[in-house]
């Protein structure tokens, strides 16, 4: 039986780690919705990830493993649930 949407989303390990504020390793992201130097959105495993701060990039992302990387000054991480309107797919972002 194929899992749904919401199962696999699940099934998608999510972790972060913070080095010095000024690095960010995002795992269990789904898709990118938005990036500027001052925000980042994500939507992850485990609901919508907000990245705020200065200067903020996204230096990698690696959407075969799930995983981006993020560099700035970063001041604030927050977490909300539901969904936003779809801008970019993580594998779209490069092209």
């Amino acid at each position: 039986m194929p899992k749904s949407a919401v199962e696999e989303m699940v099934s998608v390990p999510h972790s972060l780690q913070l080095t010095e504020r000024k690095m960010l390793d995002v795992r269990g992201v789904t898709e990118i919705r938005s990036s500027d130097e001052e925000h980042i959105l994500f939507e992850t495993a485990l609901g919508n990830l907000l990245i705020s701060g200065k200067d903020l990039h996204v230096k990698s992302l690696l959407p075969e493993k799930n995983e981006a990387h993020v560099e700035g000054d970063i001041q604030s991480l927050m977490y909300s649930k539901g969904k936003t309107k779809h801008l970019r797919r993580l594998g779209d972002i490069f092209r």
